[in-house]
């Protein structure tokens, strides 16, 4: 029962460190990441899961001029339109960032924005750009995400900073001119600056030094990388380091290693520093780089196939799949890029040894039966008659060609689970089916 002596509580009679922290958590407290599917993409992305408290912004003219200041000071929000076909959605997924809303509307209303990011290629599409609304905090993983979309030569990157400042403040609102100093400005475009490289068109303007926004935009255009020696020591120890832990460490974690030195290979090729890389490292660097995704590719179907073999002792393969068909995918994709003519320089050509692309193709072929599809049964076959030609005395080989003979001819998907297989994995890399 509520006594009638109750007086209402007199929140502005608190100390301002205190009023503070009540609007902090109102209005800046963003819990872990929950994940939501955009309409239109199905692609599950992390979004905030706490929702801003608003009300509090309606109490009074002065709780609102104290909340606002609180809520845009602190959580710096950040504006990003982005063009296709420029892969928005899939940048947000892999930086795994927080998304505060996807709403256009709710977006282009809101007049808080302390940087506005717009991206678009030298061919936008003529749909209107996607909208998101982040939190400055998330644009290190970000930035790190854009840098690796391979959108380097051709994206352009408008960067406007304190785009508040620009809009009218009303009598009851206080400016935010004195807070967007030069600390604050760096802070911001930090990110842009540090991780994002090989970007040609990039304008920075705004609320913001003439001198930063400079310094920025150079940054961003500078080569990723420079150094032909240092830049194949760096993946080559990336590999040999996931190489030694292979008997002792997390096989996740040394798949991912061996994937993302492939992948960096790559990204690398198709970058606007890899013209100069070639000129400096000559034919060796660019044999080098081509033999080191190669190896790549043999150490990821190895992994994942040794990962196939402990779970199907414990029947429990089914969330492996994906995992081997995206490294299936990304292996014979890269398989074919490293003996492309022309690819890696003009007039160049590389193969592998009989052995080694036999082996491969063996371990793909594998990897196919694993995947159990019988739809892709010719497809394992037509590898295992390659690798036949190539190493026509390996009884291995033989072995799995047959049998891969024997399920093409059954035209039943194959169930590693239940089927009757067995996986022998040696210390020097070999790997043998019973079946």
């Amino acid at each position: 029962m509520v006594s009638k002596f109750a007086q209402p509580f007199r929140f502005m009679d608190l100390p301002g460190e205190l009023r503070n922290q009540v609007y902090s958590l109102l209005l800046c407290s963003f819990g872990y990441p929950v994940e939501q599917t955009v309409h239109n993409f199905h692609l599950p992305i992390a979004s905030d899961g706490h929702r801003a408290d608003t009300a509090i912004l309606l109490t009074s003219r002065r709780v609102h001029l104290e909340a606002y200041d609180v809520m845009v000071k602190v959580n710096r929000f950040v504006a990003v339109r982005a063009y296709l076909p420029l892969p928005l959605m899939e940048i947000l997924q892999e930086s795994d960032v927080s998304v505060i809303t996807l709403n256009d509307l709710h977006i282009s209303q809101f007049k808080g924005h302390m940087l506005s990011v717009t991206l678009s290629t030298s061919a936008p599409s003529h749909e209107p750009p996607m909208s998101v609304m982040l939190l400055a905090g998330d644009l290190q993983p970000f930035c790190k995400s854009i840098n690796r979309s391979g959108f380097d030569t051709s994206l352009t990157i408008d960067v406007d900073v304190a785009p508040l400042l620009g809009e009218p403040t009303p009598v009851y609102k206080d400016s935010f001119d004195a807070f967007v100093s030069e600390e604050i400005q760096l802070s911001l475009l930090a990110p842009f600056k540090t991780y994002m490289r090989g970007f040609k068109n990039v304008h920075v303007h705004g609320r913001v030094s003439s001198e930063i926004a400079i310094a920025t935009a150079a940054d961003m255009c500078k080569d990723e990388w420079s150094d032909s020696v240092e830049t194949f020591h760096q993946l080559q120890g990336l590999k040999d380091h996931a190489d030694v832990k292979w008997d002792h460490g997390s096989r996740m974690e040394i798949l991912g290693s061996w994937n993302e030195c492939l992948v960096e290979i790559g990204r690398i090729r198709e970058s606007s520093s890899w013209g100069n890389l070639v000129l400096l490292g000559g034919d060796s660097f660019v044999d080098a780089m081509i033999e080191l995704r190669f190896s790549c590719c043999l150490g990821l179907c190895y992994a994942i196939i040794a990962m196939f073999n402990d779970e199907m002792e414990n029947g429990k393969i089914g969330g492996l799949m994906d995992a081997l068909d995206m490294i299936l995918k990304r292996t014979m994709t890269a398989m074919g890029e490293c003996m492309e003519p022309n690819l890696w320089q003009e007039g160049r050509e590389w193969e592998p040894s009989d052995a080694r692309f036999a082996k491969l193709l063996y371990r793909q072929a594998i990897m196919i039966l694993l995947g159990g599809n019988s739809r892709n049964a010719g497809l394992a076959l037509e590898f295992m008659e390659v690798a036949l030609e190539l190493s026509p005395h390996d009884r291995d080989i033989m072995k799995v060609h047959d049998a891969i003979l024997r399920w093409r001819a059954s035209g039943s998907h194959f169930d590693a689970d239940g089927d009757s297989i067995r996986i022998h994995l040696s210390d020097n890399g070999d790997i043998t089916i019973d079946m």
